[in-house]
């Protein structure tokens, strides 16, 4: 799936920092700072996904950024929390493809599931 079918139907914001799509489907506060990971991301990922509240209206500039990083990662840990890049705190949760991304969703896990449905692709 790629970012543009991924995205289509979610909703954009003005372009604060005038880094271009598909940044604009994060809020302004955080479309620096995402741009930021996406150009330094781990050599794994092969696709990164913001969802939280940095996709929504209610997203305030001291909250932190949530990102799911899908690709193989020789790591045995999934997720963690806690990570500072940016002066930004991040929250990353990782899936090994896609397919593993709609699975635990299925398996009936709530934020997998806001993912997919409201999340942003911004790499892949």
């Amino acid at each position: 799936m790629n970012m543009q079918d991924w995205n289509e139907g979610k909703m954009k914001f003005t372009n604060a920092d005038c880094v271009g799509p598909p940044y604009d489907y994060i809020h302004p506060y955080k479309q620096d700072a995402v741009q930021f990971f996406v150009e330094n991301r781990p050599d794994w990922v092969t696709h990164i996904i913001v969802f939280g509240s940095a996709v929504t209206t209610a997203h305030l500039w001291y909250k932190d950024l949530d990102l799911c990083l899908i690709g193989e990662c020789n790591e045995d840990n999934l997720s963690y929390k806690g990570c500072k890049i940016y002066e930004i705190d991040y929250d990353i949760l990782r899936r090994r493809s896609l397919e593993h991304l709609f699975e635990s969703a299925r398996a009936g896990y709530p934020t997998y599931r806001d993912i997919i449905e409201k999340g942003v692709m911004v790499y892949g």
